[in-house]
């Protein structure tokens, strides 16, 4: 395995990566409506913190790196509601977390760039199974 290279800090920081579903309002079906969702946000201040993820069901914010928990929240709920705020112009809700209840990842569109496919390639049979929503956590 390869050694990673780590550059000392002087304080403990952490960052989160958080992942949701893209969830039609009616159906609660998921829907590929994430480039809809990165057009709109364009040209706002949060463009570099909301991201496409493997599905183009699925959306992914990303706070700061901080120093204090209550930082991390605050960035975290000014990211949450403003992408709630973004799905509301959509008219698309988002749902955090685990597995989709009835769902099949094959009826999903991928977003196709290098770090994807490799994913996919590796993963197959696990994705397969169930497409996951996590949270990275990282200090």
């Amino acid at each position: 395995m390869k050694q990673l290279d780590f550059n000392k800090s002087s304080e403990v920081t952490i960052g989160v990566e958080l992942e949701f579903q893209i969830i039609d309002p009616d159906s609660f079906s998921l829907v590929s409506r994430a480039n809809d969702v990165l057009k709109n946000i364009q040209k706002s201040n949060y463009q570099q913190k909301i991201k496409p993820e493997l599905t183009q069901s699925m959306i992914e914010i990303n706070s700061s790196v901080h120093h204090e928990i209550k930082e991390l929240y605050q960035d975290l709920h000014q990211l949450y509601d403003f992408l709630l705020q973004t799905g509301s112009q959509l008219n698309v809700f988002f749902c955090g977390g685990g597995v989709h209840p009835f769902q099949k990842w094959t009826t999903q569109n991928i977003f196709f760039k290098k770090k994807n496919i490799r994913v996919l390639q590796k993963n197959t049979n696990f994705l397969q199974k169930e497409p996951l929503y996590l949270v990275n956590i990282c200090i």
